[in-house]
């Protein structure tokens, strides 16, 4: 899945896009970038980016409630965080956008309590939290980063792609 999104950051965002995950000394990045990106509108943000999956396993099952899971995720990472924070061990700034990507489908009661935690952590940082709805409409538009995926071609449940209309859509 971190794998997935930082794809989908380089494809949709350019090349520029660091990956940096699955790595102890990651510093709670999957992605980052610093400078000038146009993200998360159309128009031009400068700062420092840092990106972050939680994949939540089961999240997408019929009947599933991923909600305590993603939570305790998201407060787990904000521990992580302040305590770089206060150690000062990471070497680059406080994240000017600090966007989640998950897995889960979120309502909105979800979603305001994932933004609730990060806030507490990241007070001067912009929130941007996509879940698995959006990352399906990434994959849309970037059909050539679903290819890249084989897994997601041939999964009996969470993915079907539409070949002759260049559609991902994940369940």
């Amino acid at each position: 899945f971190e794998r997935l999104v930082q794809a989908l950051l380089k494809a949709r965002l350019g090349f520029g896009i660091e990956a940096w995950g699955g790595e102890r000394g990651d510093w709670g990045r999957d992605a980052y970038f610093e400078g000038d990106l146009v993200y998360p509108s159309k128009a031009v943000t400068t700062g420092a980016f840092v990106f972050q999956s939680k994949f939540v396993e089961g999240a997408n099952a019929a009947g599933s409630k991923p909600e305590k899971a993603l939570l305790a995720a998201i407060r787990k990472e904000c521990d992580r965080l302040l305590k770089r924070f206060r150690k000062a061990t990471c070497s680059s700034p406080r994240p000017t956008v600090y966007a989640l990507f998950t897995n889960a489908a979120l309502t909105p009661t979800i979603r305001g309590k994932v933004k609730e935690l990060l806030s507490g952590v990241l007070t001067d940082s912009l929130l941007q939290i996509h879940d698995g709805g959006d990352i399906c409409r990434w994959l849309r538009l970037s059909p050539e980063v679903l290819q890249g995926f084989p897994m997601l071609l041939s999964s009996p449940a969470p993915v079907t792609f539409d070949r002759s209309a260049a559609r991902a859509v994940v369940y």
